[in-house]
């Protein structure tokens, strides 16, 4: 009998581990409002093992953004928060990306893995680049998707080799 007085308790921590190894993974979110805020976001969504997504407050952002992983995750960067991430003007006016004419703009990359990456409601500009893809620059196994966006005013040159040059705009591949 007494074998019995604990099963409910057997029972209960064998769900709570259970439960504890059946959790998705979750979605981290990012709420940034300046540019080095951007990249730290970038940084930690390439390693941290997640989906996530960058919540970019309305402004301009100077700088080149980089995000370059080897894991499989969903990225979305989204543009046109107001102050404190409370909400959202989707207008690609509100949130400027610029490169400043050293590089490119925004760079995704997990080019061998199957990762998905968004970008909405930003203006990429000034970006300029030896190569392909002045603004926006994405190479993955999976999936691009960019949705009302303004991508202008970047360039794309010729390597040393001659190759090159194309998509100043962007390059997806």
């Amino acid at each position: 009998m007494r074998r019995l007085r604990n099963l409910p308790r057997l029972l209960m921590a064998g769900l709570v581990l259970l439960l504890g190894i059946a959790q998705p993974t979750l979605s981290e979110v990012f709420c940034v409002d300046t540019a080095l805020g951007l990249q730290n976001a970038l940084s930690t969504a390439a390693v941290n093992g997640q989906d996530d997504e960058v919540w970019t407050i309305q402004g301009t952002y100077i700088g080149n953004f980089d995000y370059a992983s080897t894991q499989a995750n969903k990225l979305r960067v989204l543009g046109g928060y107001t102050a404190g991430c409370a909400g959202r003007v989707l207008d690609p006016a509100n949130t400027l990306l610029d490169g400043h004419q050293t590089n490119t703009v925004l760079v995704l990359s997990a080019p061998d893995v199957a990762a998905e990456f968004l970008v909405e409601g930003l203006t990429l500009r000034h970006g300029q680049r030896t190569g392909e893809g002045g603004g926006l620059y994405a190479k993955v196994l999976g999936a691009v998707t960019v949705n009302r966006n303004r991508i202008e005013n970047n360039m794309a040159g010729a390597n040393s080799d001659g190759n090159g040059g194309e998509g100043g705009g962007a390059s997806i591949s």
